[in-house]
């Protein structure tokens, strides 16, 4: 019982230093249909990694909220770096502007 309570405070410790100051994610194999979009938000300044895998090139972009593009990595299939976020709320933008399903795989 001891060994399980201590496996699951280092489990909750691992987790919530991930999540300090912004949102911590891992979504594997998320669909997302011809023309869709998914919206991630968070909040700076922090260090925001960014690790998208997909089937199909997708587009992504981090915008603030009145729309100014901090980053636009374009069309892309394959994203792992680390962007510093500024002060404010910004959005994690994927929009999938093909005409087939994008299964994705995201940390962030």
């Amino acid at each position: 019982m001891d060994e399980c309570l201590a496996v699951f405070l280092v489990v909750l410790l691992v987790l919530s230093a991930g999540c300090v100051e912004t949102k911590f994610v891992y979504i594997k194999a998320k669909f997302l249909g011809s023309g869709e979009t998914l919206e991630y938000v968070f909040a700076g300044p922090s260090n925001l990694t960014v690790k998208i895998d997909s089937n199909i090139p997708a587009d992504v972009k981090i915008l603030s909220n009145d729309g100014e593009v901090l980053t636009d990595f374009g069309e892309t299939q394959r994203i792992d770096m680390v962007i510093e976020l500024p002060k404010g709320k910004w959005k994690l933008i994927i929009h999938n502007p093909g005409n087939k399903k994008a299964v994705l795989n995201i940390w962030h």
